[in-house]
């Protein structure tokens, strides 16, 4: 294992690559905007998080963690970051280690899909940039 500047485990990063595919992959063909399910990514697992309340997901992944069931996940979901003043939408990956009081955020910025229009052409989801690891405090923003 090696460790990065930011502090994070080769397969923990190979985990969080994953986890970012695998949530682009449920709205790549879609047709209109639309949001992921929250699911938790672990080395064996998909745990899809259906929960009522989207700040639940949070509490859900902490106590799988707690539990021992799952000694490293990624949690995915989408939501807004606001970049250079601009609104945009991103799915975001956290990354968890069992035992680590650590997360470590990341979010892949996208261009969700366009329906076409009169006068205007249907666009499938695009990535935009690289991966962005997000440093300081956390500021969620779920899609409303």
């Amino acid at each position: 294992m090696q460790d990065h500047l930011l502090d994070i485990d080769d397969e923990l990063l190979k985990l969080v690559r994953q986890a970012i595919n695998t949530g682009f992959a449920q709205i790549q063909d879609e047709e209109e905007d639309t949001d992921i399910l929250p699911a938790l990514i672990t080395d064996t697992a998909i745990i899809v998080l259906e929960v009522q309340k989207p700040n639940d997901i949070f509490t859900t992944t902490q106590d799988l963690l707690a539990s021992g069931i799952v000694k490293r996940g990624v949690l995915i979901y989408s939501g807004y970051l606001t970049l250079r003043g601009e609104r945009t939408r991103v799915i975001f990956a956290e990354g968890y280690e069992q035992g680590k009081d650590k997360t470590w955020r990341f979010a892949q910025v996208y261009r969700p899909a366009v329906k076409a229009g009169f006068l205007r052409k249907a666009q499938q989801p695009e990535r935009l940039g690289n991966l962005k690891f997000l440093t300081g405090p956390a500021e969620y923003r779920f899609p409303s």
